[in-house]
């Protein structure tokens, strides 16, 4: 009997020098990317300061998509509903001797942007169930958006955040230390989608095309013009047996065969040889072989 009680004392004795340590956070981090349906997709980083075998995490909102990943080993995540909440339950195992444990879970969240007016409303509540050394928040803001106000401490709370902006996203992020079980993390932040941004766009691919079809149209009547009209800018300085010959050519509808002009010009062949290599030379016909005459173009129409 003695025995059992001193072997019931040395028990009691053990556990009260070697107290169960009970979960603590070292770092809870929370990214949260918004898109333009609506969505946000959250990266959640937790580090804990021990190894631990199990631990549950509480959202306020219904959790699609679920990814898990132990930093140093494996995890197996369920998730269940009570009451308002979805609860993802996990089992860690780490495979490498750390002192530590790092889950990285990944998930969407449909429910906590509302659309009111013109104006979008994000709002986040983050449970803290264990005590937390440090807690990091960014929200990213979807591309083209921007905050609500002018003053960007007006468009979001708390009003201890920052911003930051990457060229393509506005970021707001808050800092917090030594967070208390129960002093949960709530975010909200307002902001406004340029609501010409598409159509801008849209007007803009418009105009783009309406300016390259006027240019084409343009650039072919100019083109038609200018033949048009080069005939009468050079007919005044092409000597009297030339314009004899551009005559013949556009009575022909602008096509002779070379004897046919030494016909009606009642010039020699010889002359017109001359002749028709002269406008040649100056671009003002085209001479094609056909065996053993030439036809006779006229590149510009009067």
């Amino acid at each position: 009997m003695n025995s059992k009680i001193l072997l019931f004392s040395l028990v009691v004795f053990i556990l009260l020098a070697c107290p169960v340590r009970s979960q603590n956070l070292e770092y809870y981090g929370i990214e949260t990317r918004l898109d333009r349906e609506m969505a946000a997709a959250n990266t959640i980083s937790l580090i804990f300061d021990s190894e631990v075998g199990h631990f549950d995490y509480r959202v306020k909102y219904e959790v699609h998509n679920l990814e898990v990943e132990n930093k140093y080993g494996t995890a197996e995540c369920e998730t269940k509903m009570e009451r308002e909440l979805t609860v993802i339950s996990c089992d860690v195992v780490n495979t490498e001797e750390m002192n530590k444990t790092q889950v990285q879970l990944d998930f969407e969240t449909r429910e906590n942007v509302d659309k009111i007016g013109e104006d979008y409303e994000f709002d986040s509540l983050y449970l803290v169930d264990v005590p937390v050394e440090r807690a990091f928040s960014i929200v990213y803001l979807p591309e083209t958006a921007t905050l609500k106000t002018k003053v960007p401490s007006e468009s979001f709370t708390p009003r201890y955040g920052n911003t930051l902006s990457d060229g393509k996203h506005i970021m707001v992020y808050w800092e917090r230390e030594d967070v208390k079980v129960g002093d949960d993390l709530e975010f909200s932040v307002s902001y406004i989608m340029p609501a010409a941004a598409g159509s801008l766009y849209d007007v803009a691919i418009i105009v783009i095309i309406a300016v390259v079809l006027i240019t084409v149209i343009a650039v072919g009547y100019v083109k038609r013009t200018h033949r048009e009209s080069s005939v009468k800018v050079v007919m005044p300085l092409m000597k009297g047996d030339e314009k004899r010959i551009i005559d013949i050519l556009a009575e022909r509808k602008g096509q002779a065969i070379q004897r046919v002009l030494v016909r009606e010009s009642d010039f020699s062949k010889a002359k017109v040889s001359r002749l028709v290599a002269s406008l040649k030379e100056r671009g003002i016909v085209d001479v094609e072989h056909l065996g053993r005459t030439n036809r006779i173009t006229l590149k510009l129409k009067r």
